[in-house]
């Protein structure tokens, strides 16, 4: 038994030297084809400058059928002292057939790729944006694609800042295959774009050991910044000193992290942008260190302006310092007291940061210094403050504050106009009508709650948040329901008939020459098939055709979480609890403080435990 245990054993430890062996070789063996056709290459650029015709013609052939491989070092030949070299390499480069659609690349991928040669520069770094947040990494191939082939050096990083930014996934095996994925789609590409990426690979799955490499990746792009500013910008290098900051942080090179932050934040021109996005990301750190040295540097900067100090009273909010956030935070809201317009901003501003009883006191502060109602900043202030009441389940405070709109827009014609360039009259009459319903159904006041979604609906007869609510109501008798059903289908059919509309709008517009009439058509389509998915995801119809028409709504915004929380919503109501909590989840990264978002996300996941409990 034990000579053949040891027979056993040794045979294993011959296989498996055996396998490391043959691993090496093959490994060893794609390090030298890839020298070799890059040295290659190389020899095949030079030839295209040679005395001899014919020779410089077979050169140019065969680098033809080279194809993509040879795209990278064309690329840099086209700007070769030799004009022959660079007159050729640019033939070449203009010849070469590069797909940024693939067949197998998901719908949403082959959407944002469709005619990417054709755009400008801007429109490109926006299809790349959009790819950076698609849901599940599915964009991640794509970018690895223009990292590679992007005629734009800049949009290569951009694009590989992309890849590099998105969280890793939890699971090792997870991880290992998006490394390989990352791995496979830089091929033999020598651009520094593509070798970020390869460390990146390599840092998903050996983090510490990618530390000296990360280190000259941002001493070169540095360089590159300062000698070649047209292939680099700040942002760039920003990006990659953050990346580095971070990585020392997952590393436990606390000390170093911190020089690194401190090194980030102190990059480049610090404009005020640039101090906000500073200030923030560090606070989300929890370098307390660095956030005193960088408020410290510019606090002739940040006491002057109300929202750099609403940012620094939430740094003393996250270390628990609650009082002093306080107090800065009434300084900020004592700067320019009559700028009604900048204390309307800084509302939105806050709110979209959670910060919810300072911005509350911001629109409050622009509702009660108004000298009458009759004006823009007035009518805003209110109209968002009652939609923030209500995310926050304050519906009878919200129904209050717009009843005293109504009231003066129906005493007043000037009011009225000023509401009009704003929305609808009879749309915010009946939102009135819809909060007090809401105020009166969480009280369980069925007389009172019908009561005021009838009065919303004779307001406003498409209204798709009261058409949702009566189809909900509780205990709602056969009548109501089919009146109800009734008044949902007028109101299908109106929606589709503006998506018909808005389609025939984009045909004509297809042809014409004005991006930003496009774009706004675009726009408007985004909204109008979410409109159709949100009342159909949540009452009666195709199911089937509300997801894909909010699929398309997603093509279009990519970033709108209200958007993702609509096609939650609808699978939720095909039954695929799954789908509805994994684009929630996507709904909730987007607009983290959305109180009405994160009580339906537990509705959810109830009805995916449930499901699943069923099941065992």
């Amino acid at each position: 038994m034990f000579d053949r245990i040891k027979c056993f054993v040794v045979a294993v430890s011959m296989i498996c030297f055996c396998a490391v062996a043959m691993s090496n070789d093959v490994a060893s063996n794609e390090q030298r084809d890839r020298a070799t056709i890059e040295s290659r290459i190389q020899q095949l650029i030079k030839q295209l400058g040679d005395d001899d015709y014919a020779a410089r013609e077979e050169a140019q052939a065969e680098l033809g059928k080279i194809g993509l491989d040879a795209f990278d070092a064309l690329h840099d030949a086209q700007w070769h002292d030799d004009v022959e070299i660079s007159w050729r390499a640019k033939f070449l480069i203009r010849s070469m057939r590069i797909g940024f659609v693939r067949e197998d690349d998901p719908p949403q991928v082959r959407s944002i790729l469709k005619d990417y040669h054709g755009y400008s520069a801007v429109e490109r770094r926006s299809r790349i944006d959009r790819l950076a947040h698609l849901t599940d990494g599915e964009g991640v191939v794509a970018l690895c694609r223009l990292v590679r082939f992007e005629r734009s050096l800049k949009l290569s990083k951009e694009a590989a800042l992309c890849v590099m930014q998105r969280p890793l996934p939890e699971t090792d095996q997870v991880r290992r295959a998006l490394a390989d994925k990352i791995r496979l789609g830089m091929g033999i590409s020598q651009r520094a774009a593509a070798d970020w990426l390869r460390t990146h690979a390599d840092r998903i799955e050996s983090p510490a050991e990618t530390l000296a490499a990360w280190k000259k990746h941002l001493d070169r792009e540095q360089d590159q910044y300062s000698f070649l500013p047209d292939q680099s910008s700040q942002q760039i290098v920003r990006n990659l000193l953050k990346y580095h900051a971070e990585l020392l942080n997952e590393t436990g090179k606390t000390e170093e992290a911190q020089t690194a932050m401190l090194r980030w934040a102190s990059f480049g021109d610090q404009g005020r942008a640039d101090l906000i996005e500073t200030l923030d990301w560090l606070t989300r750190q929890k370098a307390w260190v660095v956030v005193d040295q960088v408020a410290k540097q510019h606090s002739a900067k940040i006491e002057k302006d109300a929202e750099l100090l609403y940012l620094w009273a939430f740094t003393q909010l996250e270390r628990g310092e609650d009082k002093y956030a306080e107090n800065i935070a009434e300084q900020a809201l004592a700067i320019n007291p009559d700028d009604a317009k900048e204390h309307s901003r800084l509302g939105e501003i806050l709110q979209e940061r959670g910060l919810i009883r300072w911005a509350q006191r911001e629109y409050r502060h622009v509702i009660d210094s108004a000298t009458g109602a009759a004006s823009s900043e007035y009518v805003g202030a209110v109209l968002s403050l009652a939609e923030l009441l209500f995310d926050q389940e304050a519906e009878k405070d919200a129904a209050n504050l717009l009843s005293n709109l109504v009231a003066k827009m129906n005493e007043d014609a000037a009011v009225r106009q000023v509401v009009q360039r704003r929305r609808d009259p009879a749309g915010v009459t009946s939102r009135m009508h819809y909060f007090y319903a809401a105020h009166h159904g969480r009280q369980g006041e069925r007389e009172q709650q019908k009561q005021r979604l009838t009065q919303a609906i004779e307001a406003e007869s498409t209204d798709v948040d009261v058409l949702i609510a009566m189809h909900e109501l509780p205990e709602a008798d056969k009548p109501w329901r089919e009146k109800t059903e009734a008044l949902i289908r007028v109101a299908t059919e109106n929606v589709r008939g503006r998506i018909r509309q808005g389609e025939n709008y984009r045909k004509l517009a297809a042809g014409a020459n004005d991006a930003d009439q496009r774009d706004r058509i675009e726009q408007y389509m985004a909204v109008v098939y979410n409109e159709f998915a949100w009342l159909v995801g949540n009452t009666i119809g195709d199911v089937d055709e509300a997801i894909r028409l909010s699929h398309k709504s997603l093509d279009i915004m990519p970033d709108n979480g209200g958007f993702f929380d609509t096609l939650a919503h609808c699978y939720h109501r095909k039954g695929d609890y799954a789908a509805a909590v994994k684009y929630q989840r996507r709904a909730i990264e987007l607009e983290p403080h959305s109180g009405i978002i994160q009580r339906k996300m537990k509705v959810f996941e109830k009805s995916l435990a449930e499901s699943e409990q069923g099941e065992e």
